[in-house]
């Protein structure tokens, strides 16, 4: 109905509050910590988990929607001692303007989404496998 990237009012575009993101088969609810134009954010602070989704509309729109996991383990040089990590996942949809439908670009990031969800393919990914 509405073409990629049209700039909608964005009463009509934002997620409901909270998220659930499920990690290791453990669903995390996701309090709204930010909103704005084009970017929100949901948070855990018990978990150590951010998710960000924002869009930038310009010669190509860019649609990035991230988790950001944070947590304290032990130092491997030091293992008396502890340390903060922290690690992001995110997947980024890059679309020119024009050109490509609604449905077209949603099927093409459910592709990849999908093709990540094959057996092994994560595994690979992290495994710096190419």
């Amino acid at each position: 109905m509405f073409p990629f990237g049209s700039n909608l009012p964005e009463s009509l575009v934002m997620y409901t509050d909270p998220q659930t993101v499920t990690v290791n088969t453990v669903a995390k609810s996701l309090a709204r910590t930010e909103s704005g134009d084009h970017h929100g954010a949901f948070e855990s602070t018990a978990d150590g988990l951010v998710l960000s989704v924002s869009h930038a509309l310009a010669r190509r729109n860019r649609s990035t929607v991230r988790l950001d996991v944070s947590k304290t383990s032990a130092d491997p040089l030091v293992p008396s001692t502890n340390r903060p990590y922290s690690m992001s996942c995110y997947l980024v949809v890059d679309v020119p303007p024009q050109g490509f439908s609604t449905a077209e670009v949603t099927n093409n990031a459910k592709a990849l989404i999908d093709w990540l969800a094959i057996a092994g393919n994560q595994t690979k990914l992290v495994n710096h496998e190419s």
